[in-house]
């Protein structure tokens, strides 16, 4: 019986030993590998494969950047390529190269957005549209619990039963921010919104348990160009 114990201790042993090496030969514990007792194997790479200067084989660095300076898309980390043109054709003026004036052959800027104030999609900043009408965004919630008593901003919401589905609640942003720097041809909009709702799992016999009461003030952004934000509760 012990001798037993005994062997199947030592193979759980060798079990886990090698299965904290990864196939390159590092532990991942401590990124160092088995080999050369350094965090670089024989080829001169870490675990994440990237050299010691911080490039991949690929010749790009973690951010997504080469040596030059340049994604894969060919722009720099403020958006703009090798002839300092951002994806739309405009410089870092805001000139359209295309046109020679700050507004492209549509009659938008490098925001997107024409003289009168209104992005292609045909709304304002505040996501109004020429008659008044707001856009609709969409905020997903979603959760691996059940909820139920769910209030948004004070009013209350209807909740599917399933843990796996989604509520989707109309929203109009009003706060708006340029966004920072390596984005500077879109324009994002926040708010705050205050979320309540009760939350609880169910136990081995079907009964619900562990019944907790949250309120959150949770802040959301909308970028342009999109109508959907998720929001994890």
């Amino acid at each position: 019986m012990r001798s037993s114990a005994l062997l199947w201790s030592l193979t759980a042993i060798l079990f886990l030993g090698c299965q904290s090496i990864d196939s390159r030969g590092f532990d991942p514990a401590t990124k160092i590998h088995t080999a050369t007792k350094t965090r670089f194997d024989k080829s001169g790479y870490d675990i994440d494969e990237f050299d010691r200067s911080g490039f991949n084989k690929q010749g790009f660095n973690r951010y997504g950047f080469g040596k030059d300076g340049f994604n894969p898309y060919g722009f720099d980390d403020m958006g703009y390529d090798k002839d300092g043109l951002d994806k739309n054709g405009f410089n870092k003026s805001g000139v359209c190269k295309e046109t020679g004036t700050l507004f492209d052959k549509s009659g938008f800027d490098r925001q997107g957005v024409d003289s009168t104030g209104f992005d292609r999609g045909g709304y304002d900043i505040k996501g109004i549209n020429r008659s008044g009408i707001p856009k609709k965004v969409f905020v997903v919630f979603t959760s691996e619990y059940f909820i139920k008593d769910l209030k948004i901003d004070g009013f209350t919401v209807d909740w599917p039963t399933a843990t796996t589905d989604e509520f989707i609640v109309d929203r109009l942003y009003s706060i708006t921010r340029p966004l920072p720097k390596s984005n500077p041809t879109e324009l994002a909009v926040e708010t705050d919104i205050v979320v309540e709702y009760v939350n609880f799992a169910m136990n081995g016999f079907g009964r619900h348990s562990n019944e907790s009461f949250k309120k959150r003030k949770i802040r959301i952004k909308y970028l342009r160009g999109t109508n959907t934000y998720v929001v994890p509760l």
